[in-house]
């Protein structure tokens, strides 16, 4: 009704209609719950009427409760790495104009992009049709408009780029999503640096449901370093601290709890550490967002096979890029006899670092030719079975190549005049001995110009 009273008053300038408006806002104001920070439902096209509200009465009360409304959502922030509603993305424009924080440009073009990808393409005549089915307003609230405020948002402050670039945390079903009782997983990770490693571990319901209590146990190769818990409850987190980690070393978090298969309510777990991480993936996988919004989940892999097979058992939308270029490689298809169990093969390439842009969550059985580890981002992937392989020491600013610019920012780091992220300082410790100083900033040049 807020979006209808302003419109109105658009069209009239009737000064009832501005007191009717007013009240609607005031009412809305009154029954938000500032304990959970949410508005009483139901809250479709919520923002869009708030946001026209803004416009044309600025409310300094309105707007505190909306940027805290709207960064419980996960704007701009990210909590956990993913958003609660999509929709609230039109949102995006107002929030950036009121705070000047880019990151709310960033995230609605990412969101933008990421619906873009989820759209199928369409042999027609076909019966088909994806899971996600659109029905009544959904496809404007959820697709359309956050997909077109993204997009002219990041076009107009020149945000625009083929590569997404916001980090998005990955939630992993790590067993048999409907049938196995036990939860049973492989979370590896290879730290950055020498140093105590505080390691979070948090869990995800379904949706955001509960989850029962999960045992952890670390391993470092076949040796049982430890064993802590995880608590039962909604998005619980536990934090640990390694004592003593080893950069570039290779760490297995081994994940075990109950599956609710009867409660349709599968756990999914997320590491958080100052490391490289891969979720290894069983036949029968499943990744998702915060609270399994379909607004794109990100998954980057390595093909194995210069030809890899791919099955949309349940026929969601989903599309793969090369992880470096963006070059989009495959989309999903509607048409008849796509989806169930029939597979396609794909020529991609061996060696290939791709990027999965997945509706929610998609089943990888009938999926072959990947190594079996996802990651979150490009640059944290390796294989635990052959960590070093895709190391390339030297190359600080992680564009796959050690050049001249790496040494200048080993050299800056070395003066004091920037920072560098473990990650980076990682990299640019060629000469091995723990410290970043001009010496390997040396180094690092002689790697450029080929005499190392």
């Amino acid at each position: 009704m807020n979006t209808f009273w302003v419109n109105a008053y658009e069209e009239t300038f009737d000064p009832k209609v501005e007191e009717f408006a007013k009240k609607f806002i005031e009412a809305t104001i009154s029954d938000y719950d500032p304990v959970n920070k949410k508005f009483v439902d139901p809250v479709v096209y919520l923002y869009n009427g708030l946001v026209l509200h803004q416009s044309i009465w600025p409310n300094w009360q309105l707007r505190q409760v909306m940027l805290e409304h709207l960064a419980a959502e996960g704007y701009p922030s990210l909590y956990f790495g993913g958003i609660t509603s999509k929709a609230d993305a039109i949102a995006c424009a107002w929030g950036f104009k009121e705070t000047g924080d880019r990151r709310f440009i960033s995230l609605a073009w990412d969101i933008a992009r990421d619906i873009a990808d989820l759209v199928p393409a369409l042999v027609w005549g076909s019966q088909d049709t994806p899971l996600a089915i659109l029905i009544g307003n959904k496809s404007w609230r959820d697709y359309l408009l956050p997909l077109l405020a993204g997009y002219s948002l990041a076009v107009k402050e020149n945000e625009v780029n083929l590569i997404q670039r916001y980090r998005k945390d990955l939630f992993c079903y790590l067993y048999n999503f409907w049938r196995d009782t036990i939860s049973k997983g492989n979370i590896y990770f290879r730290p950055y640096l020498n140093e105590d490693l505080e390691l979070k571990v948090v869990g995800m319901g379904l949706y955001g449901a509960s989850v029962p209590e999960a045992t952890i146990r670390i391993y470092e190769g076949e040796q049982l370093l430890d064993t802590f818990l995880l608590p039962a409850g909604k998005a619980p987190v536990t934090s640990y601290i390694l004592k003593g980690a080893q950069k570039d070393s290779v760490y297995r978090l081994e994940v075990e709890s109950a599956n609710p298969v009867s409660q349709n309510n599968p756990p999914s777990f997320l590491l958080l550490a100052d490391a490289d991480i891969v979720y290894e993936a069983p036949s029968y996988t499943f990744f998702s967002g915060l609270g399994g919004d379909p607004s794109g989940v990100k998954v980057f892999a390595k093909t194995k096979e210069d030809v890899v097979k791919i099955a949309n058992v349940h026929n969601r939308p989903f599309t793969i890029r090369d992880a470096t270029t963006g070059q989009l490689l495959y989309r999903f298809t509607l048409k008849n006899g796509a989806g169930g169990f029939q597979t396609e093969s794909l020529n991609l390439e061996k060696e290939r670092m791709v990027m999965f842009t997945f509706y929610g969550y998609v089943d990888m059985r009938g999926f072959g030719g990947f190594y079996p580890y996802f990651s979150k981002t490009k640059d944290s992937w390796f294989d635990p079975a052959n960590p070093d392989r895709d190391k390339i020491l030297g190359d600080v600013d992680g564009d796959g190549m050690v050049t001249f610019y790496d040494a200048i920012l080993t050299a800056k780091y070395s003066a004091g005049l920037i920072s560098l992220s473990s990650k980076q300082l990682n990299q640019a410790d060629v000469s091995g001995n723990g410290r970043v100083s001009s010496y390997d900033a040396s180094l690092i040049s002689q790697i450029a110009e080929g005499s190392r």
